[in-house]
C-alpha cells in the first residue's frame, strides 16, 4: 500500500507539470558580456555608464544595498534575438528595460512588479523586451527596490516572448519531491488521530510547511492559484521560520523524557519562539526591512541548526535510543 500510494502522490504533481505550456524548456541566451552596477534612485544609466569602475562583469559581488541596480547585457551580433527578460520571482518595485542600438537609438518599457508574468515552470517571472533588431547592441535593465539578490544574480535574456523556466528534468525532479512530501503528511494526520502525541502534531506542521515552501519555491503554486510576488515572498520566508520552529519543537517532544535536561529543553523552546518570530518579522512589507529580511532568515536557520545539533549530541550522551532516528533523518 505504501509503495502504491507513494507512486500515486508523486504522479500527481508530475501530471500537473504536464499541464505546463509547451515552451517550458529553457532558452537562456548567451551574451557577450553581462554586468551589474549599483546606483541611487536619482542616477540614470548614462551617468552610471560614465564610470567603468562601477560595473562588475563577473558572477559575484551582488548587492541590494542601493535603491537601484542596473544590469547590462551586451548582445552577440550573430546570436538569436532576445524577446524577454527573465529573473527570479522575488519582490521588486519596478523594472525599466531599454534596448540600445549601435547608432544610439533607444527603446524603453517599464513594468511594475505586479505586471511581471509568473511561470509555472520554476520560481521565475518574465517581461517582454522592447523591439530588438540586428542593429541592437545593449539591453539594460534598471531594477528598483529589489528585496533579494537573486533578482540580480538570476537575471537573463530569453528568446521566447513569454519567457521560459526550468528544463523538464528539473521540473520532474521537483515534482517528485513535492509528491513525496504528501505521503508523510497523510500518514501524520492519521497517526495524530490515533496517538494524540505532541511530536506527531509538530511533525505534521513541519511537513506541511515544507510542502508549502516547495510549492512556492518551485513555482508550482501557480498551477493552483496565481499569487502576487510579494505574497509568494512572504509565504516563503514565513515557511522557513515555521520549518525551523516546528523542527525544534519536534525534537523536544519526540525524544525520551530523560534524554534532555531542563536547560536544553528550555533552549529548544526559546529558539523555536525566536525562529518563528523571525518568520513573522519577514512578513512585514516595510521598505526599511528590505535589506534585513533575507539576513534575518539566514540567522534564524543557523540558530535552528546549532540548537538541533546541540540537542542531539546532548541526547546521545545521555543514552537516548530515539535520537538515532533524528540523526538519520537530518543527516541528508
Amino acid at each position: 500500500y505504501i509503495s502504491v500510494t507513494g507512486v500515486q502522490t508523486c504522479a500527481l504533481p508530475i501530471s500537473l507539470a504536464g499541464l505546463l505550456p509547451a515552451g517550458v524548456i529553457a532558452h537562456p541566451l548567451t551574451v557577450r558580456e553581462q554586468c551589474h552596477a549599483e546606483a541611487s534612485a536619482r542616477e540614470s544609466y548614462a551617468s552610471v555608464n560614465l564610470d567603468p569602475r562601477r560595473w562588475t562583469c563577473a558572477a559575484d559581488n551582488y548587492s541590494i544595498d542601493s535603491d537601484v541596480v542596473f544590469i547590462r547585457f551586451r548582445l552577440k551580433p550573430d546570436g538569436p534575438l532576445p524577446a524577454s527578460f527573465v529573473t527570479h520571482a522575488a519582490t521588486f518595485e519596478l523594472v525599466d528595460l531599454s534596448v540600445i542600438d549601435r547608432d544610439g537609438a533607444m527603446r524603453s518599457l517599464s513594468y511594475p512588479e505586479p505586471e511581471a508574468r509568473h511561470l509555472g515552470s520554476g520560481p521565475v517571472v518574465s517581461v517582454q523586451l522592447p523591439p530588438v533588431t540586428r542593429n541592437s547592441e545593449w539591453i539594460v535593465a534598471r531594477v528598483s527596490g529589489p528585496w533579494s539578490k537573486t533578482v540580480i544574480s538570476q537575471a537573463r535574456l530569453d528568446d521566447d516572448p513569454e519567457g521560459t523556466g526550468w528544463d523538464l528534468g528539473e521540473i520532474v525532479a521537483m515534482a517528485m519531491i513535492c509528491g513525496m512530501l504528501v505521503l508523510p503528511l497523510l500518514f501524520n494526520g492519521g497517526f495524530y488521530v490515533i496517538l494524540r502525541q505532541q511530536y506527531v502534531l509538530w511533525h505534521l506542521v513541519l511537513i506541511t510547511a515544507m510542502l508549502l515552501q516547495a510549492l512556492v519555491g518551485t513555482g508550482f503554486i501557480h498551477l493552483i492559484v496565481d499569487l502576487p510576488t510579494f505574497v509568494e515572498g512572504a509565504i516563503s520566508t514565513f515557511c522557513y521560520g515555521l520549518i525551523g520552529a516546528s523542527a525544534l519543537m519536534f525534537t523536544g517532544t519526540f525524544l525520551e523524557p530523560h534524554a534532555l535536561d531542563r536547560a536544553v529543553q528550555r533552549g529548544l523552546r526559546l529558539t523555536a519562539a525566536f525562529v518563528f518570530g523571525i518568520g513573522v518579522f519577514t512578513l512585514l512589507p516595510f521598505e526599511s526591512l528590505r535589506l534585513w529580511s533575507t539576513l534575518a532568515i539566514y540567522l534564524a536557520m543557523i540558530a535552528t541548526i546549532v540548537m538541533l545539533v546541540t540537542a542531539q549530541v546532548h541526547a546521545w550522551r545521555r543514552g537516548s535510543n530515539l535520537v538515532w532516528f533524528q540523526i538519520a533523518g537530518w543527516t541528508p
